[in-house]
């Protein structure tokens, strides 16, 4: 039913794989601690990736798309949405780094079940009815692309920080937000925000290709003075000449707060 399968397992690399087309998972790590899934695909199945239990993972530089929902039944044999990576099940600690999720059935990315210490760096959310589902706290986002998701960009009933992302639209998210881009929930921190896209990771557009693919196109990089630079190019993006302030100096579209640097 899942196309890989890892349990029970420490320090496990799944690199450059393609996990398509399965009933269940196209990835499914569980119990299992310090692995990383990077430059692999995983789509047309319920749920591109699912990952509980553990704690240290690292999904980095993938793609997951097309997911479709189903029964995923190593979880709970229930219906499950159609997700890119769902991350649950008192998992820690989980890093989601550089990754293109798109058009998956109902939401990019799912955070549920007693999670804690969710990151994510530099991905690209996009063409889902919901970008990113979060039941639980702990989930902390920078410099992601959140744009063109058609119900929300985030649905969240607790507190999430989405500060320095990208909306879809200079004047930030809409929603609880006061700009054009995607809708955001209440909970969601979303000040300072980003006045343009991050540039997709060259890892991701290669993965891409060779699935036979296509690019989404460019966006607009960071400097690479910027305290995030150096995480940001060893994921493969572009971190060079773009000013983070817009032309009249307001702070990624935020007029009241300078921007410090991100943890």
């Amino acid at each position: 039913l899942e196309g890989v399968w890892v349990s029970a397992s420490r320090g496990v690399t799944i690199s450059d794989c393609m996990s398509c087309a399965h009933d269940s998972s196209g990835y499914y790590l569980w119990g299992s601690q310090a692995c990383a899934v990077v430059r692999c695909e995983g789509s047309d199945c319920a749920v591109g990736i699912y990952q509980g239990g553990s704690v240290d993972i690292r999904i980095a530089r993938s793609v997951f798309r097309r997911n479709r929902g189903g029964r995923v039944p190593h979880l709970d044999d229930d219906e499950y949405p159609g997700i890119g990576v769902l991350i649950g099940n008192l998992s820690r600690g989980c890093r989601v780094e550089g990754n293109l999720l798109t058009d998956n059935r109902d939401w990019g990315l799912g955070v549920s079940l007693g999670v804690h210490e969710v990151t994510t760096l530099a991905n690209t959310i996009r063409a889902q009815p919901i970008g990113v589902f979060a039941g639980e706290r702990g989930l902390r986002m920078r410099h992601d692309n959140v744009a063109g998701n058609a119900e929300r960009g985030i649905d969240a009933a607790v507190e999430v920080d989405a500060r320095e992302v990208w909306w879809g639209s200079a004047d930030g998210p809409s929603g609880a937000g006061p700009g054009h881009g995607d809708a955001v929930s209440d909970a969601v921190l979303y000040r300072p925000w980003r006045l343009a896209p991050l540039t997709l990771a060259l890892a991701v557009v290669t993965v891409l290709a060779a699935c036979g693919g296509t690019s989404p196109g460019g966006g607009t990089p960071i400097p690479t003075d910027d305290p995030v630079a150096q995480s940001l190019n060893a994921l493969g993006v572009d971190t060079s000449a773009t000013p983070r302030r817009a032309p009249d100096g307001s702070t990624l579209g935020e007029d009241d707060a300078p921007l410090g640097p991100s943890a």
